[in-house]
């Protein structure tokens, strides 16, 4: 069993690496900005993900993410992220 995550965390990085080199810049921009989530919205989904399942480690670490962004809450479930994080290529 020790060696699954090791597997998984091998594969996660493989598939970085060739996210990194292979995808043209246009196409990153453009999925990038259509998957931008703010942490607190990742975080009150895992905090309820967790109350749902009674895990102790998903609360926890889903709190710690609403709390680190924390500030921008009134952004969060508006899709407003996209349109102030688009870069240029």
């Amino acid at each position: 069993m020790a060696l699954l995550p090791l597997l998984v965390l091998t594969a996660s990085y493989l598939a970085c690496d060739a996210y990194e080199r292979y995808v043209p810049p246009q196409q990153k921009q453009k999925w990038e900005n259509a998957v931008k989530v703010h942490h607190g919205e990742a975080g009150l989904l895992m905090t309820a993900a967790g109350i749902l399942t009674k895990s102790p480690n998903l609360i926890s670490l889903g709190v710690g993410l609403a709390l680190h962004d924390r500030k921008d809450y009134k952004k969060w479930f508006t899709g407003d992220k996209r349109s102030q994080l688009t870069h240029q290529v």
